[in-house]
């Protein structure tokens, strides 16, 4: 049986996204941005090297959740031209690879 997107219920699905709204600090947002290949062969945009002591840290934004599909060139140049606030979408990898599975 397929499921649908009628049928999902946000409360009982097993990832959720998460809003995430940063302020630049003096060294900037606190991680680096890298466009990689997940398992399931799409490529996704990745938060790494997150800060220790980061806003991005405090935020709870770890290592390893992607933020979007866009070309990673125009991603960056988001962020860059988002100048001292950013917000992000992001899913854990596992979420990914769950609902990229499903679809």
């Amino acid at each position: 049986m397929a499921i649908l997107p009628a049928m999902a219920d946000a409360h009982i699905m097993p990832y959720k996204p998460k809003r995430a709204h940063l302020i630049q600090g003096p060294d900037g947002y606190g991680f680096l941005l890298r466009h990689e290949k997940m398992s399931t062969g799409c490529k996704v945009h990745m938060m790494q090297e997150v800060d220790a002591g980061s806003l991005t840290e405090f935020a709870d934004i770890k290592d390893g959740k992607s933020v979007d599909h866009l070309p990673h060139e125009e991603v960056v140049s988001k962020v860059r031209e988002s100048g001292q606030q950013v917000s992000f979408t992001t899913m854990i990898l596992e979420g990914q690879d769950f609902y990229t599975k499903l679809s």
